[in-house]
C-alpha cells in the first residue's frame, strides 16, 4: 500500500490565496474543509502570538526546504498573497529589486515605484518584513517608493502658482514633504542592497531636478512681488503672540536651522501616541540674508518694527539693536540679556543641560525658560547632517521637550532663525558671477550693499535697514561650490519659510502606567516581550483630556550580577488605551554567559528618564554556552 503523505499547511495558504495560479503539486495541498481551516488558523496564530513567533521563524525555513514554492513563485509575474514562506518573500523581494534596477529612465522609475508602493508596504508589514529577527528588505523598497510618490505628487506643483504667496502656501501645507523625501534619499544606509543603490541614485537626480524647477519658479514670482512673502510674521512676532496673556509656565526652544519639514516632524513626534494633538506648527518668515546673526534676533518675542539692522564698521557682520536697548542682538550673550531684561528669563539652558536633568525648580505660577540647540546648523556645515539625517536629533529634541514638560512647563514654543537646503551640483555646473555695485558683505547665497546690479539675481531689501541684498535664483550660488552643500542665506522656500511649533498639554496631565505581559521564560538569543498600557477604567473621555503617552525601553538583566543581558535600541510608544506592543530584544555581547535555569529580570523603563516602571522575573530556558 502506498504511504499517505503528510499535508503541509504552507501549500494550503498559497493555494487558497492564489486560486488562479496554484502550486503544481496538487497532492501537497490540503483540500477545502475543516483541516484546511485549522491549518490556516495555525499559520495565523504562529505569526501573531508572541509565544509562537520564535517557533514559527525556526520551522518555516525547514518547511520551505521540503516544498517547491521557490520554483512556483519564480514562474509568476504578479505579487502573491501568500505571506508565510520565507523563501517566497526572499524570491519576490529579489524580483522586485531586479525589476527596478533595470529601469534607467528616471521618470519611468518614479512611476513604477509609486505603483508598487502599496503591495510592497503590505509585505513589509507582515511577519518576514517586520517581526522576523532577520527581516526581508521590503522596508528599503517601501522607503524608496514613498519618496517616488512624493516626487510624483509634487512634480507639477509649481505650475499652479500665481504668486510667491501661493508657493509659500503650498510649501507650508504639503510641499515640505518633498524635503523630507530628499533627506531619506541622501542619508547613508550601509545595509541597503547594492542594486537599490543604483535605484536610489536615479531618484536622487529626480529630486534635485524638481528642487531646482521649484526654486526657479519661486524666484521668478518673488522677483515680481516679494512684499507679500517678506511681510509675513517673523518667528519673533508669532512667539510674542503666543506668549501674550498666557499664564502657564512656558519654555522657548531656539533650534538653529530648524527647516520647516523638521518642525513638522518634531510636531509629529510630540503628537505620537497622544489621544489628542498636542503640537501645532505655525509658519513664519526668516529675514534675508537668512543667517543666524539676523534670524535669531528676529526670533526674539517682539515686533520687527522694534529692530534696527546695520552693518558693522569693519563690514564683517551685522549689528541688530532693539528699541530702548543698545545691545547688539546678533550676539548670543546679548540676546540672553535682552530676554532677561524684557521677558524676565532667569535661566537659559542648552539641550544637553536639559537632557542631563539641569532644569531649575523655581517657585511661582508663571515661569519662562529658554533652551538653545545648534546641532542642525553645526552638522550641516561640516557635511554630517546630510549623511546621517535629522531623525536622531529630532528624537533628542523631543526627549528634551518631554523633560521640560515633566519639570512643570505645560507649554512649549520651538522656533528657529532660518532654514536650509542640501544640494549636490553636477560636475559641470558653474557658479554665478558676483553683482556689481557697492559690495559691503559677501557670502555664497547673498551679497549686501547698495546700488547692486546683476543680470539674473534677485534684488531684495534687508529688513529694518537701508541696505539691499542680492540673492541668486533657486539653488545657485555666487561662489564655486562642490560636493556636499549645506546652504542658507538666500531666498528659497526652504530658507525663508520657517516653523514655530507650539506644544500644549493639560495642566493636570499624567503619563499612562505600563503593564508587562507574563513572560514564561527566555528561550532564545533574540527574545520578544509584550508591553501594554494599563487601563484604569476612567473611560475614553478621561484618556483624551488628561492622559499622556509614554515611551518605553525594555531590558533583561541577570538577577545575580545585575548586568544587562538583552536590550533593544529604539523606544516603543504606548498610547492611552492603545494596543499592546511587541518588543524584540538583542543579546548584549559583553554580558555574562549563563546556564539553563539562570534567573533573569525583565524590566520596562521610561525612555526619557530611565525610571523602572514594572519588572518581572523569568528563567533562562536554554544554554547560552551553545551560542558562544
Amino acid at each position: 500500500m502506498r504511504p499517505t503523505r503528510r499535508k503541509r499547511p504552507g501549500w494550503s495558504g498559497s493555494s487558497i490565496h492564489n486560486p488562479q495560479s496554484p502550486p503544481a503539486e496538487g497532492e501537497a495541498v490540503i483540500p477545502p474543509g475543516l483541516a484546511r481551516k485549522r491549518a490556516l488558523q495555525l499559520l495565523k496564530s504562529w505569526q501573531a502570538n508572541i509565544h509562537c513567533l520564535e517557533t514559527f521563524e525556526t520551522l518555516v525555513p525547514k518547511a520551505d526546504s521540503t516544498l517547491g514554492l521557490l520554483w512556483w513563485v519564480r514562474s509568476l509575474n504578479t505579487f502573491q498573497k501568500s505571506f508565510a514562506s520565507r523563501a517566497v518573500e526572499e524570491a519576490l523581494f529579489q524580483q522586485v529589486v531586479e525589476r527596478f534596477d533595470r529601469i534607467e529612465q528616471i521618470e519611468v522609475l518614479i512611476r513604477e515605484l509609486d505603483q508598487l508602493l502599496q503591495p510592497c508596504r503590505d509585505r513589509e508589514q507582515r511577519f518576514w518584513g517586520q517581526h522576523a529577527s532577520q527581516r526581508v528588505g521590503w522596508r528599503f523598497v517601501t522607503s524608496l517608493a514613498e519618496c517616488a510618490g512624493m516626487l510624483l505628487e509634487h512634480q507639477d506643483a509649481h505650475k499652479h502658482w500665481k504668486s510667491a504667496l501661493d508657493a509659500v502656501d503650498w510649501y507650508s501645507s504639503r510641499g515640505w514633504q518633498l524635503d523630507q523625501a530628499g533627506e531619506v534619499l541622501f542619508v547613508e544606509q550601509p545595509d541597503l542592497p547594492p542594486a537599490l543603490h543604483r535605484v536610489r541614485a536615479r531618484l536622487r537626480r529626480g529630486f534635485l531636478r524638481r528642487s531646482d524647477r521649484i526654486g526657479q519658479e519661486f524666484s521668478r514670482l518673488l522677483s515680481n512681488g516679494a512684499d507679500e512673502v517678506l511681510n509675513l510674521p517673523t518667528a519673533g512676532e508669532v512667539a510674542a503672540n503666543e506668549l501674550e496673556g498666557r499664564k502657564e509656565s512656558t519654555a522657548v526652544f531656539y533650534l538653529d536651522a530648524l527647516r520647516f519639514d523638521l518642525g513638522k516632524r518634531l510636531a509629529m513626534l510630540m503628537n505620537e501616541g497622544e489621544p489628542a494633538d498636542r503640537a501645532v506648527v505655525h509658519r513664519a518668515v526668516a529675514p534675508i540674508p537668512s543667517i543666524t546673526a539676523l534670524g535669531m534676533a528676529f526670533a526674539l518675542p517682539a515686533k520687527r518694527q522694534d529692530f534696527q539692522v546695520t552693518l558693522e564698521a569693519n563690514r564683517t557682520g551685522f549689528r541688530v539693536t532693539a528699541s530702548g536697548s543698545n545691545l547688539d542682538l546678533s550676539v548670543a550673550a546679548n540676546r540672553r540679556k535682552w530676554l532677561a531684561d524684557q521677558r524676565g528669563v532667569k535661566n537659559v539652558l542648552s539641550v544637553a543641560d536639559v537632557l542631563d536633568g539641569q532644569i531649575p525648580k523655581e517657585v511661582g505660577k508663571r515661569r519662562l525658560l529658554v533652551v538653545y540647540g545648534a546641532e542642525f546648523d553645526t552638522e550641516g556645515h561640516d557635511g554630517q547632517l546630510q549623511l546621517t539625517g535629522a531623525e536622531d536629533h529630532l528624537t533628542r529634541y523631543a526627549q528634551a521637550i518631554r523633560k521640560v514638560r515633566g519639570a512643570g512647563y505645560s507649554r512649549i514654543l520651538v522656533t528657529t532663525d532660518h532654514g536650509f537646503f542640501q544640494w549636490q551640483p553636477e560636475s559641470d555646473e558653474k557658479d554665478e558671477a558676483q553683482p556689481e555695485g557697492e559690495l559691503l558683505w559677501l557670502s555664497r547665497r547673498a551679497i549686501v550693499g547698495r546700488d547692486l546690479n546683476h543680470p539674473t539675481a534677485l534684488r531684495l531689501r534687508v529688513p529694518q535697514s537701508d541696505l539691499e541684498v542680492m540673492v541668486p535664483r533657486s539653488v545657485n550660488a555666487f561662489r564655486t561650490y562642490g560636493g556636499l552643500g549645506f546652504f542658507h542665506g538666500g531666498a528659497t522656500l526652504q530658507e525663508l519659510v520657517i516653523p514655530v511649533v507650539v506644544v500644549t498639554w493639560p495642566s493636570q496631565a499624567e503619563r499612562i502606567d505600563v503593564v508587562l505581559s507574563p513572560v514564561m521564560g527566555i528561550t532564545s538569543m533574540m527574545p520578544r516581550v509584550e508591553v501594554k498600557p494599563e487601563f484604569r477604567g476612567q473611560g475614553k473621555l478621561f484618556a483624551e483630556s488628561r492622559q499622556l503617552s509614554r515611551r518605553v525601553r525594555v531590558r533583561i538583566r541577570d538577577a545575580a550580577s545585575g548586568k544587562v543581558v538583552f536590550r533593544h535600541d529604539e523606544p516603543a510608544t504606548l498610547e492611552p488605551q492603545g494596543r499592546p506592543v511587541t518588543i524584540p530584544l538583542k543579546h548584549v555581547a559583553s554580558s555574562p554567559s549563563l546556564r539553563f535555569g539562570a534567573g533573569l529580570v525583565v524590566e520596562v523603563l521610561d525612555a526619557d528618564d530611565e525610571e523602572v516602571l514594572t519588572r518581572e522575573e523569568a528563567p533562562l530556558k536554554f544554554e547560552m554556552d551553545e551560542w558562544d
